[in-house]
Order: C-alpha cells, then structure tokens, then sequence
C-alpha cells in the first residue's frame, strides 16, 4: 500500500463577490416640501372687444355673364378612337338550353259544389200552449181564531173520566137467573156483592131495571173476581122495559180484579141495564159494585208526575219474628191502592158547573176513576176519598187548583 502524502498546502480560489444589483445603491435623501413660490401665479384674460370680431361679408348675386360660354370642342380624329376590342364568343355549349313550360290545365282546378238551402221540413213546428185553468188553484179557506180552553164537554178521552153518580140505585127492580143478593151489587159498599158458582157452560145475568128513562154514557163493575173462571163480561142498556131489546155496550176479559169501565162517545137514553157473565170454567163469582150514569169528564187532563191508581199499591203487612230476631212469617193484612189527585189551571166555570157535585158526592159515595181512558182504558180505579177535596185560586185570573187523595179498592 502505497502511503499517502501528508505535506501539502490549500490555496483559495474565492474571488470578490459580485454586487447584487450590479450598480451601488445611492444613499436616501429627503424630499422637501415645494415651496408656494414655484407655483406660477395664473393670467387674467382680459375680454375680447367688439371690434375685433370681422363684419359679416354680403354674397351678390352671380350674373349670367359669369358663367363661361361653352367651348367648341373639335371633332376627335378617327385615329386617336381607339380600335375595339374583339372578344371571343362563348362556346354554345356553356349556356343552358332553356325549359319550355306548359300551362296549367283547367281539370286540375275542383268544380265548385252548389249548396241546397236547408229544408223547411227540418225545422219542428212550434206547438200551442194552452193557458193553466183556474180550477188548478185551491180556494182560500177562512182560518177562525182558535179559541181558548173549553169549559164545556165533551173533552178528550185522554182526559179522566169519574162516575161518582150512580144512577142505578134510584132502580125499581134488580133481577138475576142465577146466584143469590143480586141487589147486594148496588150497595155502595164492596164487602157485600151479586154472588153465584158458574157452571161453565151458561151466561148468568144480572138486570136493573129504572122507573125511567135517564141518560147514560159510562158502565162499571168493579169489586170482582170475574178472572179466577177466566170469563168474559158484557153490558147492555135497553131503552125501555120491553123484554128483549138490549145493545151491547162492550166486552172484557178481566186478568185480575180491577175495576172495569166501558164509555159511549155519547149519552143514550136507558131504561135497564144488563151485565152477563160467560166463561168455559165453572166456579165461585162474586161481584161487589155495578154503576152507571154520566160520567163527570174533568177539564184538564193528568201530566207528567201522576201515579195511576193501579199502580200505586198501599198493602198492610204483619211480619213475625223470633225473640232471636229471625223471621218466621209475613201475613197481609191489607190489599189496596192509594193515590193523589192534582189538577191545576183549571177554570172557575167549570168547576161550579160540573165539579162541586162531584165534591160533595164523594163524601159518602165510591166511584170509579179512569186517569186515561185513550191510552190506558184498563187503569181504573173504585176509590173513595181520603178526606175533603181541596179547592184554591193559582193566582192566574180565575183559574183554581184542585187536590184530593184517595184510597182504591184491592183484588178480591
């Protein structure tokens, strides 16, 4: 290995540097502010007179001597005309052969159509409207004043019917064909009756007979057990005491034991009255009270709150107990119904027309009531009252109020 030198010298070769910009940069100066003076003062300019504007220059006319004559030019000798030019002729060839057109032909243009006028056929003939006839309209009718409240009957059915005056007991004579204590039926008492045992197959019949002629409107029978041989009971009047003659007045088949109440729309004139009992059933009958007469029609009907007569049950019980307090039995001690009556707005009028008998006879007489005869024909009642009816002003005019209650008879 060959060994290296160790002796030697390093010279540089780095020359001046070059300036960057080539040129020196010049030293900053200060820059004075230019003083006033160095601004030049302005000119006045002064006006331009009058008189240097030039006077407008007037134009004559020119005359006709100022325009030249023409000249007379010389004629152009034939040599200086330059010879002409001779062009060559286009070949035929170059220009198109031109196209004979034809004329358009009459058979291309349509013939025109002729329009027919419309046909009078087409059009409908107007038809004739004949005039509506007076008949079409309705005559006028005259419309009367409604009146106010009826104080005279008859009213309407759904107004309560009250039989308190039987005429049957001024009778001449009662009669049966069968049964015993036919009279015991006019009685105003229930306990005693018209009794018989029914054999099923025959019609028993009970007649009272009036020594006069009397109106009548309304039949009843109450007091019976007429359902327990599931019969039937007709009414009949007769106008007068020949045998034979009678008219049915209706039928009824009783479900149980409450009074029964039949009304003609009108009174008819009665002589004798006839209730038959018909049924298929043999057994015991028993009928406590028969009425008939005018029954009193009150004026207003029974609203909201009334309580049937049939409805309302007022029964007296006993109940036994143990010394233990257990129960033993419950005896009945009392069947029956019992209701109040309150009717108001009802007129002076009527009442002193119609109402005070009725007032004075329920004291000491029965009677039936039926509530609403047109609705509800089997809710009738044998009642007696439970003291004085009530009678008082309601305060509006002479309208009154009137108040009873009453007590109805119970099932046999």
């Amino acid at each position: 290995m060959t060994a290296l030198p160790t002796d030697f010298s390093v010279t540089s070769s780095k020359g001046t540097p070059t300036p960057s910009p080539a040129w020196p940069i010049d030293s900053p100066f200060a820059v004075t502010a230019v003083s006033g003076a160095s601004i030049t003062d302005p000119d006045a300019l002064s006006a331009v007179s009058v008189g240097s504007i030039s006077a407008p220059a007037s134009y004559s006319a020119v005359s006709e001597s100022a325009i030249a004559s023409p000249s007379v030019s010389t004629a152009v000798s034939i040599a200086s005309i330059a010879a002409p030019l001779l062009f060559s002729g286009i070949a035929a060839a170059s220009i198109s052969t031109p196209i004979a057109y034809s004329s358009v032909s009459d058979a291309a243009i349509s013939s025109p159509v002729a329009w027919s006028a419309e046909a009078i056929a087409g059009i409908s003939s107007p038809s004739a409207l004949t005039a509506v006839s007076e008949a079409a309209i309705s005559a006028p009718t005259t419309i009367t004043a409604t009146s106010g409240t009826a104080t005279t009957p008859p009213f309407p059915l759904n107004h309560a019917r009250i039989l308190y005056d039987n005429l049957l007991l001024n009778y001449a004579g009662v009669s049966v064909n069968s049964g015993t204590n036919g009279s015991y039926a006019l009685i105003p008492n229930t306990y005693k009756g018209w009794e018989f045992t029914h054999d099923g197959s025959s019609t028993f019949s009970w007649i009272a007979e009036l020594p006069a002629n009397v109106d009548m409107d309304t039949f009843c029978v109450g007091a019976h057990n007429i359902s327990s041989i599931n019969g039937t009971v007709e009414i009949f009047y007769d106008t007068d005491a020949a045998i034979g003659g009678f008219i049915s007045v209706g039928t009824a088949t009783p479900t149980d034991g409450k009074p029964i109440m039949m009304h003609l729309s009108s009174t008819v004139s009665v002589r004798r009255v006839q209730v038959s009992i018909t049924s298929s059933v043999a057994g015991y009958v028993k009928i406590g009270y028969i009425s008939a007469g005018e029954a009193l029609q009150l004026q207003r009907p029974f609203f909201s709150g009334h309580t049937p007569i049939t409805m309302a049950d007022n029964t007296v019980y006993r109940n036994n107990m143990t010394d233990g307090g257990e129960f033993t039995s419950r005896s009945i001690i009392r069947k029956g119904f019992s209701n109040s009556v309150s009717l108001d707005n009802v007129d002076r009028t009527w009442i002193q027309n119609y109402f005070l008998d009725f007032k004075e006879v329920s004291k000491e007489y029965l009677y039936f009531i039926a509530w609403n005869l047109l609705e509800y024909p089997n809710e009738v009642g044998l009642c007696m009252t439970g003291g004085d009816i009530s009678l008082q002003f309601s305060g509006t005019r002479d309208l009154m109020t009137i108040n009873w209650s009453q007590t109805g008879n119970g099932s046999v």
